[in-house]
């Protein structure tokens, strides 16, 4: 499968799907590791006898959204309030999420699909740049889902596949309909950035 960018993505919060479009500024990235485990060897008589997969693999999709806003990535990631502010903290537990990313294919009407049915997400740290006076610098919001084995996918964290339209694995997924437009840009909002030589 030669992959051409990323199409989209969705992200399953207990019963809500989300759909990362333009409200959320898309998917910049995905960096999925883990679909298979290490191979491991039996080696005798001088020879290699025998290979075997080292466990299941431990899966994992580093999702770098635009922007996913820390009410998403709160709910997300399983933080709770610190309180009645504005601050979220660790949660007692992870929240019940699930990640599909799609990809066009190259040359292709399909489009390849990495899937997780359930998953434990983390947003475990953010690098910060200042601006200058011929760069602004923009940091997306980084997500990274470890896999937990599901009954969908045979009891396995990770599936792939294609199909003619990445969506139609929602289904298979048992998941809810997508829904868009639930993130927080729009495009009429004003930047927050503060420009060289501005008000401090």
């Amino acid at each position: 499968m030669a992959q051409v960018g990323i199409k989209t993505a969705y992200i399953r919060v207990g019963d809500q799907v989300l759909e990362l479009d333009h409200s959320f500024l898309g998917v910049n990235k995905a960096d999925i590791k883990g679909i298979e485990p290490n191979v491991g060897e039996i080696d005798g008589s001088n020879e290699t006898q025998a290979y075997y997969f080292e466990g299941t693999g431990k899966s994992s999709i580093a999702l770098t959204v635009n922007q996913l806003g820390m009410e998403w990535i709160a709910k997300i990631t399983g933080m709770q309030k610190a309180g009645s502010g504005s601050l979220f903290v660790l949660g007692d537990r992870p929240a019940d999420v699930g990640v599909v990313v799609v990809s066009p294919e190259f040359g292709a009407k399909k489009d390849a699909v990495f899937a997780m049915d359930k998953a434990a997400a983390t947003y475990s740290s953010a690098s910060l740049s200042t601006n200058t006076s011929s760069k602004t610098n923009v940091v997306a919001d980084v997500i990274t889902f470890n896999g937990i084995s599901s009954d969908k996918l045979g009891g396995k964290s990770i599936g792939i596949g294609e199909c003619d339209d990445g969506s139609a694995v929602l289904q298979e997924l048992g998941w809810g309909t997508p829904t868009k437009g639930n993130g927080t840009y729009t495009d009429d909002s004003s930047s927050s950035v503060v420009k060289p030589g501005g008000a401090h």
